[in-house]
């Protein structure tokens, strides 16, 4: 058995991360997921990702929020548990392209311990260090926004 003593990152194997779910789910009012992740530059999920992500949330994941593919990914709804499975890149030094300079960021609202809505922001990270909020409806914002809902496993 995997003890923790000190901070840092679970494997991302089932074994660990399981127990540790249903652990969180008897102390938490919301659990969150932030696993690392897919193939990086791809917005699709792949299949081991959509069984984790399955088991995560039968184990009683709320939501999952996934990185490591360094463009903003998939969106997926799972036993009506949101699934995002990347993130894109917050602050990062891959400006040489731009969809590695695209990411969102992920504002949630509660009533309690109920989710009750999810906002996606677009942004782009200029000179490695400055994000900057695009608008959703116009130019680079909206096409973000289409790349992912393209990728995304169900309609939004």
């Amino acid at each position: 058995a995997l003890i923790l003593t000190r901070a840092g990152a679970l494997p991302c194997k089932n074994k660990y991360i399981l127990p540790r779910i249903k652990e969180a789910k008897q102390k938490a009012d919301f659990v969150i997921v932030f696993p690392h992740w897919g193939i990086e530059y791809s917005r699709a999920p792949i299949d081991k990702q959509r069984k984790w992500a399955a088991k995560w949330i039968k184990a009683g994941a709320d939501m999952i929020t996934g990185a490591h593919s360094h463009v903003a990914g998939a969106i997926e709804e799972i036993e009506g548990k949101p699934v995002f499975y990347s993130m894109g890149n917050f602050i990062f030094d891959q400006n040489w392209r731009t969809e590695t300079m695209e990411s969102v960021l992920l504002e949630a609202t509660f009533q309690g311990d109920r989710l009750v809505q999810l906002r996606l922001h677009p942004f782009l990270t200029h000179d490695q260090a400055q994000p900057n909020f695009l608008n959703p409806a116009k130019d680079d914002g909206r096409a973000l926004l289409k790349a992912i809902r393209r990728a995304s496993l169900m309609d939004w």
